[in-house]
């Protein structure tokens, strides 16, 4: 296997250097740049045969670096690994639930060790998706990815596959081959602050209360001035969730808020 890593920003030379045998691109970046039509014909001339994966981001980690309004990417060469791809729009399902059973479902099972799915951030339930997803998948075969950003912007965010990413899709990498080993895990740096609370009313992702009161109200107390920033500074400030069942805490990231009906919509199902 072979990895090359690049970077794309405004006063980098969009230029990239052409490779036949790359067979897998992800595209990490703002939706300044991921808009722009040069930028996306110059990657695909550059890597030909290759499925390429655009997503946009609230920020993107190149290097040792953590930057806004650039792409970061890497161009993977397999030796024995095949990569099929498939991508869908949300709006053609009822739910996130349906668009994950139907999207993994194009999948051929046999000899399949790893699934990458990149997900709208904006219209779709991450929970219900990867739910969907596990439905059909054994639970030998992981899967792995991540929502799509909009920066501090939470207006829309842009998903594609060899083509100009849009709004609303959902894209996944199937890779096959028995010499290909795969291992994840994932850690968060948050640090709870304030009283433990009961979540009193919710519908789905949305949150509309909190211990009997406002959950909007009730959060922007917490964040005092920060709350002028909302809705982007909601992402500096997710919430921390314990089941009933469970002595391990979630994060929920905030992805809107609701100033009419004074609610929130996380990422995820809120209990």
């Amino acid at each position: 296997m072979k990895i090359k890593q690049f970077q794309i920003t405004d006063n980098h030379q969009y230029n990239v250097e052409k490779d036949d045998l790359i067979d897998v691109v992800l595209c990490f970046g703002s939706k300044h740049l991921l808009n722009d039509k040069k930028v996306i014909t110059n990657i695909s001339s550059a890597f030909p045969k290759a499925d390429i994966a655009y997503c946009s981001t609230a920020g993107e980690i190149y290097d040792d670096q953590v930057l806004d309004n650039s792409i970061s990417a890497v161009a993977i060469q397999f030796d024995h690994t095949q990569v099929l791809s498939n991508s869908i729009s949300i709006d053609q399902y009822s739910d996130s639930y349906d668009a994950g059973k139907n999207l993994v479902s194009r999948f051929d099972t046999q000899d399949l060790r790893y699934i990458f799915v990149l997900s709208d951030g904006s219209k779709v339930n991450g929970s219900e998706l990867v739910k969907g997803m596990n439905e059909v998948i054994d639970d030998y075969i992981p899967i792995t990815g991540g929502l799509a950003g909009d920066g501090p912007h939470f207006q829309n965010t842009l998903v594609g596959l060899n083509e100009a990413p849009t709004s609303g899709k959902i894209l996944a990498l199937a890779f096959y081959g028995d010499k290909l080993k795969v291992s994840h895990s994932s850690m968060g740096g948050w640090e709870p602050f304030g009283l433990q609370r009961l979540v009193t009313k919710s519908n789905a992702n949305e949150l509309f209360e909190i211990d009997g009161k406002n959950a909007l109200e009730l959060y922007k107390e917490y964040l005092g001035k920060y709350s002028e920033e909302l809705p982007g500074s909601a992402l500096l400030f997710p919430l921390s969730v314990q089941l009933h069942d469970s002595e391990n805490s979630l994060v929920r990231t905030i992805l809107s808020i609701d100033n009419e009906s004074k609610s929130m919509h996380f990422c995820r199902r809120y209990p």
